[in-house]
């Protein structure tokens, strides 16, 4: 996968159901959400006001109209509400309800290989077993 989760508006473009699809597949892999970064010119109105300016605000024709404002977060880097939907989505524990009435639930850790929170650790090293070891891989290539 390359660009996905088109981050126009107020969402992510399904970005709960194109992780669920990646979760299920193991090879499958996630990609680059379009767009991190609005692209937008900070302005001023007449009273001082400031605002990001953008495809069109310049009176430029033809131009990419709101095209230029579908990141994640601002031009100065402060998140749109869609940044906590990823934040959520790409956590590594989730937790899902076995018997609420005696307060029993699972806990699915989703990167166990890297963070170490299947093997009962919960510090910041990996766990040296499964960290990946460089091998020559050999293959042909038909011009």
């Amino acid at each position: 996968m390359c660009e996905y989760a088109h981050s126009m508006g107020n969402n992510t473009g399904n970005l709960k159901e194109y992780w669920e699809t990646i979760r299920r597949y193991k090879r499958l892999c996630g990609g680059f959400i379009w767009d991190w970064v609005d692209q937008g010119i900070k302005r001023r109105t007449e009273n001082g006001e400031e605002w990001w300016a953008y495809g069109g605000d310049f009176d430029d024709e033809p131009n990419d109209g709101n095209f230029c404002i579908n990141g994640l977060v601002w031009p100065d880097r402060k998140p749109h509400p869609a940044m906590w939907e990823c934040k959520k989505i790409f956590q590594p524990v989730e937790a899902e309800a076995v018997d609420l009435e005696k307060g029993k639930i699972r806990i699915l850790n989703l990167d166990y290989k890297q963070s170490g929170l299947g093997g009962g650790s919960c510090g910041p090293d990996t766990l040296p077993k499964y960290l990946i070891k460089p091998q020559p891989v050999r293959f042909k290539v038909r011009l």
